[in-house]
């Protein structure tokens, strides 16, 4: 390049270079008040976002559904719950029916950020109960917000079993036993049945937007047995059942149960001469023998005391209860004792206190029972029971108001069915 074009050339470079620091200079001057804002906005802005975000709360659940012989203790192992959980909650008011604990169960534990808040399980067809463990408290709630009860009549005519006859005319297993438990004072259901015998009931439905939930209270009942018929209607008061009470006020339930056992087969009945299998002499039988399978439920038959609980090489294992007025009863031959009977503790009519079993000089499962006044054995079969004391006055008049209405479903019911058949 020669003179001349150099010369050209860095009066060019100078000139551009002038151009583009002049405009430079004239943007700074324009917005040097606000060269340094948007910095301190941009940090403003992060700032105040770092300070209004919260960390989220995600819930979650887990549903444990309930095997035979599972408790909380194994439950909460198998779920890796802090054992303190299990003490707190066996701490808490109320939680006898939290913790009973039925096969096919379902509980349900929440969780937050994966921590424990409550821990819920189902109480009943309509309700259930819920553990929150932050102030470790129980209630319970509806899980249908609206329940509506309808009234269902019943009848049937008992052919081979009062229990097929219930079956076939629309009755549960807990509806027939409820049957069989309101009766049980005056008929005895393992001897006394006859073909022929009828029954009749009104009770209790229970639906949500018409889904059928479950089987309330017999309301009114009545039983035919060999001609006789015997009624029973329920008495509330102030919403809690009372019991059954025949129209004239007297009570259904009585001091004694006819039977310790429900639906077992009599093999042996009281006499004083019995050749004795096992022994092969004449011996008198002062009881009554209940054939019944290996592990059916013994309850005694009044309220009382344990007197006796032991083993014998007659009786095998047996018990005693006495009841008032100098009335006790045994029960032997049985395959165990109930669970935590001990001697001396008080048992109440019902009571399961052992199993039927064949301990002892027996020649298959059953159960020997006595019946003792004042120590003299008696015929359980014939024996006149004590009388149940009736309602008084104001109860009596309680009930009628109460029975009436129900008697005039019950009477309108039959009719109507009975006009359809």
């Amino acid at each position: 390049m020669n003179k001349t074009g150099w010369l050209i050339s860095s009066t060019l470079v100078t000139l551009s270079l002038f151009t583009f620091l002049s405009r430079v200079a004239s943007y700074s001057e324009k917005n040097k008040e606000n060269i340094s804002k948007p910095i301190v906005l941009v940090l403003a802005e992060k700032q105040t976002f770092t300070q209004t975000v919260t960390p989220s709360q995600k819930k979650t659940t887990k549903n444990y559904h309930v095997k035979l012989g599972d408790s909380f203790y194994t439950i909460f192992k198998a779920l890796n719950i802090p054992y303190q959980t299990l003490v707190d909650l066996q701490r808490a008011k109320n939680n006898a029916d939290f913790f009973w604990l039925r096969p096919k169960d379902t509980i349900t534990f929440t969780y937050e950020n994966d921590v424990l808040i409550s821990i819920e399980k189902t109480h009943s067809v309509e309700t259930k109960l819920k553990y929150t463990l932050a102030n470790q408290t129980i209630t319970q709630f509806n899980i249908y917000p609206d329940i509506e009860t309808r009234i269902v009549f019943s009848q049937g005519i008992v052919s081979d079993s009062l229990y097929y006859a219930g079956l076939n005319n629309g009755l549960n297993d807990n509806l027939i036993m409820n049957l069989i438990q309101i009766f049980s004072w005056d008929i005895d259901f393992n001897q006394d049945i006859r073909k022929g015998d009828q029954f009749r009931l009104i009770y209790e439905q229970k639906y949500s937007d018409g889904v059928f939930l479950k089987n309330g209270r017999i309301l009114v009942a009545q039983y035919i047995n060999k001609g006789k018929s015997f009624q029973a209607i329920l008495f509330s008061k102030h919403n809690k059942s009372i019991g059954y009470y025949s129209i004239d006020g007297s009570p259904l339930k009585k001091s004694f149960l006819r039977s310790p056992i429900t639906f077992s087969r009599i093999s042996s009945r009281f006499t004083l001469g019995r050749y004795h299998p096992i022994l092969h002499k004449m011996r008198a039988h002062r009881g009554v023998d209940y054939a019944a399978s290996r592990g059916t439920p013994i309850k005694t038959v009044g309220n009382g005391r344990v007197y006796r609980k032991i083993y014998s090489r007659g009786f095998g294992r047996y018990v005693i209860i006495k009841h008032a007025n100098g009335i006790s009863t045994l029960y032997a031959h049985m395959s165990s004792f109930r669970r935590g009977l001990k001697k001396g503790q008080k048992v109440k009519q019902g009571d399961i206190i052992g199993y039927v079993g064949q301990s002892g000089l027996a020649t298959g499962p059953h159960l020997h029972y006595e019946f003792r006044i004042n120590g003299k054995h008696q015929n359980p079969l014939k024996v006149r029971l004590p009388k149940a004391i009736k309602l008084n006055t104001a109860n009596l008049k309680l009930f009628k108001t109460q029975a009436k209405p129900l008697l005039l479903q019950f009477n309108a019911l039959k009719y109507s069915v009975s006009t359809t058949d």
